[in-house]
């Protein structure tokens, strides 16, 4: 699963897209910040849980921007929510 994310943020890197980027930079700070709390390597259990942390952060700051008034903040947060939500398993309806 890190690999993936990494392959992805190198891909993004060449694309020259920023919001990409910038999402995936902050998700692999927060794996390897928990890889230094655990002392060890994470499992992709424990990195799916991450990433779905990540998407209710931003579903939850998306809200309160729209609340706000704040359109252009909103998209943003949506943007990086979507970015996360592909690297989670699709859900069965």
């Amino acid at each position: 699963m890190k690999t993936q994310i990494k392959t992805e943020l190198t891909n993004a890197m060449k694309a020259k897209d920023s919001v990409t980027v910038n999402t995936l930079r902050l998700l692999n700070a927060e794996i390897e910040k928990e890889e230094i709390k655990r002392r060890s390597t994470l499992s992709d259990d424990v990195v799916l849980s991450i990433i779905r942390r990540e998407v209710k952060r931003r579903q939850e700051a998306q809200e309160a921007f729209l609340k706000g008034n704040r359109e252009e903040l909103a998209a943003k947060e949506k943007a990086e929510g979507e970015i996360l939500s592909k690297f989670l398993p699709t859900l069965l309806s």
